[in-house]
C-alpha cells in the first residue's frame, strides 16, 4: 500500500526487503572501518556545547552478509537535539548558516536546514538573536536528550560535513554544487537504506532480517515508541523519547530503529530518483505517529528533501579510522 500525504509518502512493509531479496539498487557502500560509533552529550549549561564520548560497540562487519560487503561504522543512537544545537551555534559563528522567520538556512543558498519554535512552537530547537554567539540556539530543558526532528535532509546532510570537518575528515557532500555527495570522502554522511536495513535488523546468526529493530519479529511498547506504545510522551504534541532511552536494541546494538522518528537515508525514494534538490529521500524505521506495523525495519518514506518534519530525524554513518 502506498499512501500519500503532501510532499510524504508512506510505502508499508514490503515482504521483499525481510525475504533476503537482493536490493542492489539501494546499494552504494563505502568501506568504512566496521565499527559502530554513539555519541553522548554532556551539557554545559553556559554554552550549550558537547562532549562527545566514542564508545565501542558491536562491528557492522561486510562479512556478515545482509547485503552490504563492506564494512562500515554507524551511529548507535539518533542525533540528539543538544549535538544539533552545537552544530547549529558553530555554523552560525562560520557565518554559514542565516536565521529568517524561524527558519534557518543555508548561507547564500534557498535550502532549509531546519526549523525553529518561531516558525513552529512544537520545535525542540529555539532560537534568540540577541544571545552571545554559540548560546543563540538553545533548547527548552528535557528535550535535549531527544531526537532531533524539524531537520531536512539538506539539513542533516549539512550536519555531517560540520562534524567530519571538526574531527578532521574530509566532508562528503558539496553544499554549493547540487549536494553532489563524494561517498568515498572519509567524512560523516547518512547511511544508505542497504547499510541502515542491515544495521537495524540483520541477524547474522539466522541470515534473516528482523521486522522490528528490536531484535524481535514483534514489537511492545517497552521496547520501541510508537503510536499508542503507552509511554510517558504520549499525551505531548510531539510524542518522541530519549534516544536511547528502550533496553531493547538491534543485533548490532542500534537504539530506536523503529519508532522514536524516522531516519533520512543517503538514497532517492524512487530508483529513477535524480534531482538532489527536489527527487523525494528515503526514510526508513517510522515514528512516534505511526502505528506498530509501520514501525517494522522494512517501511520507507518518501519525503522532499527541503522538508522539515516533526516526526523525522537522522542518524550518521561514521568515518573509519586511518
Amino acid at each position: 500500500v502506498d499512501s500519500t500525504n503532501g510532499d510524504f509518502r508512506l510505502l508499508r512493509a514490503s515482504p521483499c526487503l525481510n525475504s533476503g531479496v537482493n536490493q542492489d539498487w539501494m546499494t552504494n557502500a563505502v568501506d568504512l572501518d566496521g565499527r559502530a560509533r554513539i555519541f553522548e552529550g554532556v551539557v554545559d549549561l553556559g554554552s550549550y556545547e558537547t562532549a562527545y564520548t566514542e564508545l565501542t560497540l558491536k562491528p557492522v562487519a561486510g562479512a556478515d552478509g545482509g547485503g552490504v560487503d563492506q564494512s562500515y561504522s554507524i551511529g548507535k543512537c539518533e542525533v540528539s537535539v543538544l549535538e544539533y544545537l552545537e552544530y547549529l551555534n558553530a555554523a552560525e559563528l562560520a557565518s554559514a548558516i542565516t536565521v529568517s522567520a524561524g527558519a534557518v538556512k543555508r548561507a547564500g543558498g534557498t535550502e532549509t536546514y531546519c526549523i525553529t519554535a518561531v516558525a513552529d512552537p512544537r520545535s525542540p530547537v529555539a532560537y534568540d538573536g540577541d544571545r552571545i554567539m554559540l548560546q543563540r540556539f538553545y533548547c527548552a530543558p528535557g528535550s535535549e536528550s531527544r531526537p532531533v526532528i524539524y531537520v531536512s535532509w539538506f539539513g542533516a546532510a549539512a550536519f555531517c560535513n560540520w562534524k567530519s570537518v571538526a574531527d578532521g575528515y574530509v566532508a562528503v557532500y558539496d553544499e554549493a554544487n547540487g549536494w553532489t555527495a563524494a561517498l568515498g570522502n572519509s567524512g560523516y554522511r547518512l547511511p544508505t537504506e542497504a547499510q541502515w536495513l542491515k544495521a537495524s535488523a540483520w541477524d547474522k546468526n539466522t541470515g534473516r532480517f528482523f521486522e522490528y529493530g528490536t531484535s524481535t519479529n514483534t514489537v511492545g511498547g517497552a521496547s520501541a515508541n510508537y503510536l499508542d506504545s503507552g509511554d510517558a510522551s504520549e499525551t505531548n504534541d510531539v510524542r518522541t523519547t530519549a534516544v536511547g532511552s528502550y533496553a531493547a536494541s538491534s543485533p548490532y546494538d542500534l537504539k530506536d530503529a523503529s519508532g522514536n522518528v524516522w531516519e533520512w537515508c543517503q538514497d532517492f525514494f524512487d530508483q529513477d530518483g535524480s534531482d538532489p534538490d527536489a527527487d523525494m529521500r528515503a526514510a526508513r524505521g517510522g515514528g512516534w505517529g505511526n502505528l506498530a506495523t509501520d514501525v517494522k525495519t522494512s517501511s520507507r518514506g518518501g519525503i522532499k528533501p527541503g522538508q522539515a518534519l516533526n516526526s523525522v530525524g537522522f542518524r550518521v554513518v561514521a568515518p573509519g579510522e586511518e
